[in-house]
C-alpha cells in the first residue's frame, strides 16, 4: 500500500534482510517502506559484511567505488570498478566498513551512455552493533576535560572518529586519528557546552581537521551539536606541529531565540605555549597570549581573517587561516 503522500510514483519499496539461504519467513524488515521513482535505482549496503545490492533497470552499468582517494594535495578522486551484474541487479562484496550508516562505498548506474546515478548507497547497521575505533584507543595529545557533559569528551571523539573511517573507508592502522582539544567552549546561553577539535592523516599525507561542539538542552538528556569546520589541508607538516585557527558558533537552536556564542580557537605546537597570536582580518588586528599548552579560546573578532603565532618581540613563529564551516 502505498502512503507516502510525497512519493514520485504508485510504487513503493522496502529492504527486507536475512541470512543466506533464508526462507520468506525468516526475513526482516530493515527499512520503512517508502515512495520511489520507477526510473532510479535502488540500493543498500551492510558495512558490516560489505554486502552490497543495487537494483537497476536491465541494460544498465552498475560500477562500484570503494572509498574515495585522498591525494597528498588534497584533492579527492574515485576508482569504479564493474561488478558482475544480472538484468540490473549486482550483488557484490566490498571490503568491510563497520564504522557507521554512512559508507564510503558510491555506486554508479549508468543508463544509455549517460549516468542516471552517482551517490552513497542506503546503509544498514545490525540493530545493536557498537561502533567504535577498532585497533586502539584515541590519542589525546592535551588532557582532556572530563564531567563537562554526559558522554563528554570520550563518546563525542569516539563518534567523530568512527564518522571519519567510515565516510573515507579506512581502518585506525591505516589513518592517524590525533585528538588535538577537548574540553570547554562559551556557549549559548548558561548550559555547559563541550569542543572537539581531532585530526586525520591519511597515508597521503593530507590532513582533515573536524570540530564538532555539543551543548546539553534544558530537557534531561538531550543535547545540541554542530560542527565548526570539516577542512582538508594539503600533506606538509605533521599534525601536531601544525598551527590551527577556527571559528566556532554554538547557538541555541531555538528558533524563537538568536543566542549564538562566537569563539576563535586557535591550537598551536605546546612547545610555543605562552607566546602571542595576533589576529588580522578585515577590522584590523587583536592580540591574545597562548597557553602553556599552546591553546588560546577568545571571543571572536569582528572580520577576523588569520591568525600568526609571535615571540614578544614580533617573531613569526607560524600561521594559519582561520576555518569555518
Amino acid at each position: 500500500l502505498q502512503t507516502d503522500l510525497g512519493a514520485l510514483s504508485d510504487i513503493a519499496a522496502a529492504w527486507f534482510v536475512g541470512p543466506a539461504g533464508a526462507s520468506p519467513e525468516q526475513m526482516q524488515l530493515v527499512s520503512v517502506p517508502r515512495g520511489i521513482s520507477p526510473d532510479l535505482p535502488l540500493s543498500l549496503y551492510d558495512g558490516v559484511s560489505g554486502a552490497l545490492v543495487v537494483v537497476a533497470a536491465p541494460g544498465d552499468v552498475v560500477e562500484i567505488s570503494a572509498r574515495p582517494d585522498v591525494a597528498a594535495d588534497a584533492s579527492i578522486s574515485r576508482t569504479f570498478t564493474q561488478p558482475d551484474a544480472r538484468d540490473g541487479v549486482a550483488v557484490t562484496l566490498t571490503q568491510p566498513n563497520p564504522y557507521g550508516s554512512m559508507p564510503s562505498v558510491q555506486y554508479r548506474v549508468t543508463r544509455a551512455g549517460a549516468v542516471v546515478a552517482e551517490q552513497t548507497p542506503d546503509g544498514y547497521v545490525e540493530p545493536g552493533t557498537v561502533l567504535t575505533v577498532q585497533g586502539g584507543e584515541l590519542n589525546f595529545l592535551r588532557q582532556p576535560v572530563e564531567g563537562l557533559l554526559e558522554g563528554f569528551p570520550g563518546e563525542q571523539a569516539q563518534r567523530m572518529a568512527v564518522g571519519i573511517l567510515g565516510e573515507y573507508g579506512l581502518g585506525s592502522d591505516q589513518i592517524d586519528l590525533q585528538v588535538h582539544y577537548a574540553g570547554p567552549v562559551p556557549g549559548a546561553g548558561d548550559a555547559p557546552a563541550g569542543l572537539t577539535v581531532l585530526t586525520a592523516t591519511f597515508p597521503s599525507g593530507a590532513v582533515l581537521t573536524r570540530a564538532e561542539w555539543l551543548q546539553q538542552l534544558s530537557d534531561p538528556g538531550s543535547f545540541r551539536l554542530s560542527r565548526c569546520t570539516d577542512a582538508l589541508t594539503p600533506a606538509g607538516l605533521p599534525a601536531v606541529q601544525r598551527v590551527m585557527a577556527i571559528r566556532c558558533d554554538v547557538d541555541s537552536g531555538d528558533a524563537q531565540s538568536s543566542a549564538r556564542e562566537s569563539t576563535l580557537i586557535v591550537i598551536a605546537p605546546a612547545a610555543l605555549g605562552g607566546n602571542k597570536v595576533v589576529v588580522t582580518g578585515t577590522s584590523g588586528s587583536s592580540t591574545f597570549q597562548l597557553a602553556e599548552d599552546g591553546t588560546v579560546l577568545a571571543p571572536f573578532p569582528d572580520g577576523a581573517q588569520r591568525v600568526v603565532i609571535q615571540t614578544p618581540d614580533g617573531t613569526a613563529l607560524g600561521e594559519a587561516p582561520i576555518a569555518t564551516s
